[in-house]
């Protein structure tokens, strides 16, 4: 492997370690990651090398990006980590980059034998605090609304920043733009959660009914809803009773659909949704419903 200076965005770094493997399957991970069953590489090529009968294939794996502070999974997404050949794909994006499909006709599969784990805390790599804003900044200064995709995580790192304005304004821009509805349905929720954090439970519910209009089988979406209404019982006032109710409801039929799977940012913990208790236990007599 040939070593090259840090370029000014992660895309053309990584684009050139991946261009330079010599192999027909390609693995990579971050430098700061760990795997989780690296044993099971050989069957798993083995296996869909039959699989795909020729044609070029990418493989989901799940990755752990992030943790709360007693070990549980807080940020879970599945990424493209074996492609082949790797003449069929390419690497896009300034940051958060992916694995894109140049060709038609890609299989995809799926494998939770192999588990990759981000140990960015435990790594000696320096960070720079804003980063990730800088680059995106600059490379939405140079093609605009071209690039649609990078709208959405530039919305992030604003919100990541505490510039919620910006954050929402380029979130609600993405949605407009957009035709992936998982990105999309996504968006919605980062929209809900800028919402939530300074109090308009009313628009966080309006965005939220936005994002199940695109997923409605997704229960982030329905743990969104429980969350406003919790706070909005929280309130008081006519509709209190009424609130915890509903807070209750959406939680339960969140709770009622299959774990989301996606190459998107799904948080595992939403499942053990805290709320729901304290609204089974609130006052006015509601224990008893």
């Amino acid at each position: 492997m040939e070593e090259r200076e840090w370029e000014s965005h992660c895309g053309g770094y990584t684009d050139y370690k991946y261009r330079c493997k010599e192999c027909v399957h390609t693995f990579w991970i971050d430098g700061d990651d760990e795997v989780q069953g690296a044993d099971k590489l050989a069957e798993i090529v083995a296996r869909h090398e039959v699989e795909r009968s020729g044609r070029p294939a990418l493989v989901l794996m799940p990755y752990e990006y992030a943790h709360d502070e007693h070990g549980n999974v807080t940020c879970l997404h599945y990424r493209e980590r074996l492609v082949t050949p790797k003449e069929a794909f390419k690497w896009i994006g300034p940051v958060h980059e992916v694995l894109n499909p140049e060709v038609p006709d890609v299989q995809m599969f799926e494998t939770d034998q192999i588990r990759i784990i981000h140990r960015r805390s435990q790594s000696n790599k320096s960070m720079e605090p804003g980063r990730n804003l800088r680059i995106l900044k600059a490379h939405y200064e140079k093609v605009g609304e071209s690039d649609v995709r990078q709208l959405y995580y530039l919305g992030l790192e604003y919100g990541n920043a505490g510039d919620l304005a910006n954050a929402l304004k380029f979130h609600k821009r993405y949605v407009e733009l957009s035709g992936w509805d998982d990105e999309k349905f996504h968006a919605c929720l980062k929209i809900v959660e800028h919402y939530q954090s300074i109090g308009h439970y009313e628009d966080a519910v309006s965005w939220t009914t936005r994002a199940l209009v695109v997923r409605e089988g997704w229960a982030e979406a329905y743990f969104s809803l429980a969350k406003s209404f919790y706070f909005m019982a929280q309130r008081g006032g006519r509709e209190e009773r009424r609130n915890w109710e509903r807070s209750v409801h959406f939680a339960r039929l969140g709770l009622q659909l299959p774990p989301t799977k996606s190459i998107l940012f799904v948080n595992p913990m939403e499942r053990e949704y805290r709320n729901v208790n304290c609204a089974l236990g609130a006052p006015n007599g509601y224990k008893a419903i």
